[in-house]
């Protein structure tokens, strides 16, 4: 029987998630996911945002893992931190086992950018998120406004 723990990742444009994935937990203890994802996300200049959260929930939506991440490509232009916080479940499609836990806001794992006060214009941050025994390669695209 397949173990419905879900392991989450939303990258966040304004407040609305816009691209998630869920992997979840085979038999044979391997994860199934997205090698590669992408988003763009826009920030103000000098201000900490969260740019990307991840979790791991069960069925009965309790948390059950702490994805890892490492950041590979710093930004040019401001700072990431990757760090526990509280994160919100969200944009988990009807028909995901753990859809019914949309909003609800658990302990997981955060990046959070902030640029360098009067920065404006475009920075990237690469990561890998850990997930099981694999890796996804992602990327943010960050626009930053005034």
């Amino acid at each position: 029987m397949t173990n419905l723990n879900c392991l989450a990742t939303s990258t966040f444009i304004a407040s609305l998630a816009v691209l998630t994935g869920c992997v979840t937990n085979l038999p044979e203890g391997g994860w199934t996911y997205a090698k590669y994802s992408s988003a763009s996300v826009t920030v103000h200049s000098g201000v900490a945002k969260t740019i990307v959260q991840s979790f791991g929930v069960d069925i009965n939506c309790k948390v059950v893992a702490y994805p890892k991440f490492a950041i590979t490509t710093k930004p040019t232009h401001g700072t990431v931190e990757v760090k526990k916080q509280q994160v919100v479940v969200a944009s988990l499609t009807p028909g995901n086992p753990i859809a019914h836990c949309n909003g609800l806001r658990v302990s997981g794992v955060a990046i959070v950018y902030k640029s360098t006060n009067g920065f404006v214009g475009s920075d990237i941050v690469k990561y890998n998120k850990t997930v099981g025994s694999g890796v996804m390669y992602s990327s943010s695209k960050i626009t930053v406004v005034k």
